[in-house]
């Protein structure tokens, strides 16, 4: 893979400085060969979606968390052996789309959790048995009325309504 960009003769101290102010993008602009792992961590520090420039050797388990932070769907690349259910947690909570993304394994209803107190919505694509009262009451709290019409009918009790 090669890419066109500026020569590997740049000081480091000065691309990660150009990195921070113009955005984690910036990093497409240099060769690869000319790019260092604390460049490639700058970049995804301003922006998690720069994770799809950084070359697969400089790609760490540190960098994917990162990247989750500010770019859920980064969670879609994150290689097995750095994948848990904090890392999928991180992602969920602020993009919930992200959750087509979660292996199942890490499909607990903490997860969901973090996810549907961005959006709702998200109980409606969520294994029947992890919607509890108090699920639900937690959800609630967060989005309010919104939930209300996702709740299943034998959970619109009292204590949803407290």
């Amino acid at each position: 893979m090669s890419r066109k960009g500026f020569d590997a003769r740049i000081d480091e101290a000065q691309a990660i400085e150009a990195i921070r102010n113009h955005g984690g993008e910036y990093l497409k602009r240099y060769k690869l060969q000319s790019v260092t792992y604390r460049m490639c961590l700058a970049a995804v520090e301003c922006d998690g979606s720069a994770i799809f420039y950084v070359p697969e050797e400089h790609r760490t388990e540190e960098m994917y968390r990162i990247a989750c932070k500010t770019f859920g769907a980064c969670l879609r690349i994150v290689p097995d052996a750095y994948m848990s259910e904090e890392i999928c947690k991180t992602a969920v909570s602020i993009d919930d789309k992200s959750i087509q993304y979660v292996p199942e394994q890490y499909r607990t209803a903490d997860i969901f959790l973090a996810a549907a107190r961005n959006n709702p919505l998200v109980m409606q694509r969520m294994p029947v048995e992890m919607l509890t009262v108090d699920f639900c009451v937690a959800v609630g709290k967060k989005q309010g009325a919104a939930v209300v019409g996702l709740l299943p009918k034998s959970h619109k009790t009292g204590k949803f309504y407290l």
